[in-house]
């Protein structure tokens, strides 16, 4: 007989670049699950690049932090 699985978790990926779309190394991005208060961070790749594998559903801020630029925050 076939198996079945639920998936109970999501991702979330991305990429960070200034202005002139150039990807910003080292740059640290922080998740907090709004309803849980908890909170992951990791760091950007030389490419830019993000992921944040296994997270639970639901609505999160995101803040970027990066040497020499503005802090940038987006909640839901």
């Amino acid at each position: 007989l076939p198996g079945s699985a639920q998936i109970l978790y999501g991702s979330l990926v991305g990429n960070v670049t200034d202005s002139s779309d150039a990807a910003v190394p080292g740059a640290k991005v922080t998740i907090l699950h709004t309803a849980t208060g908890t909170s992951r961070d990791v760091v950007t790749t030389d490419a830019g690049l993000y992921r944040f594998p296994t997270i639970s559903p639901g609505q999160y801020a995101v803040t970027v932090v990066a040497n020499g630029f503005r802090t940038f925050s987006q909640s839901n």
